[in-house]
């Protein structure tokens, strides 16, 4: 039996009907070990779903919150009948759901996994850099904002880039991360999604 304790896999909540989902494992040991087939590397344990969906919308303000139907309804051209105006109401509100209401109202989907091919190229660290220390506060803020939302999570990995702040027109800060590094050695995908003004051009 080989000494394994060096050997961590990471935390995943697997389905029960997945047999053959993959779990990243990483080796923290100087030496090189075989895992095989029928070895144990974790402790299974049974999972309690929280639902946090009302939490964390709580945390936004509400002055933040945006009621959608009515806000396309006031932007209806001023010719449309009462009856047609009634008809995009129902519409809107029937689908209510897909809309955005706040600038941390992200959803997720679980049917589809994307993988970042960037080939054999070795993982990019970018050295941290030096913010202005007016904008550290804002920063954290920031991070902790989008933690809070369960947008992002903290992360031990290989790979990192730099926060950058860019100004919007509004003259407030829009917090962004630097990905221009990663992006030169990703593989980029031979079928792209459409592009974004022929959609709405066809809607």
């Amino acid at each position: 039996m080989p000494n394994l304790s060096h050997v961590y896999s990471g935390r995943r909540v697997l389905p029960a009907r997945f047999t053959k989902l993959r779990v990243r494992v990483v080796n923290a040991d100087t030496c090189e070990h075989v895992i095989r087939k029928g070895t144990r590397l974790l402790k299974l344990e049974r999972a309690e779903v929280v639902e946090t969906s009302n939490e964390l919308s709580s945390k936004e303000p509400l002055a933040s919150k945006v009621d959608v139907v009515e806000q396309m309804m006031s932007s209806l051209p001023k010719e449309l009948t009462k009856q047609q105006q009634r008809a995009v109401k129902e519409l809107l509100s029937e689908h209510e759901n897909i809309f955005s209401k706040g600038e941390y109202d992200i959803r997720r989907t679980p049917y589809v996994e994307y993988r970042i091919d960037t080939g054999a190229h070795r993982s990019i660290r970018q050295a941290l850099r030096r913010h202005p220390c007016k904008y550290l506060d804002g920063i954290d803020e920031q991070l902790e904002e989008v933690k809070a939302h369960g947008i992002i999570e903290p992360a031990a990995s290989p790979w990192a880039s730099n926060v950058v702040l860019v100004r919007k027109k509004d003259n407030s800060l829009r917090f962004c991360i630097d990905y221009r590094q990663p992006k030169r050695i990703t593989v980029q995908d031979s079928y792209p999604i459409p592009l974004m003004d022929n959609c709405l051009n066809a809607l």
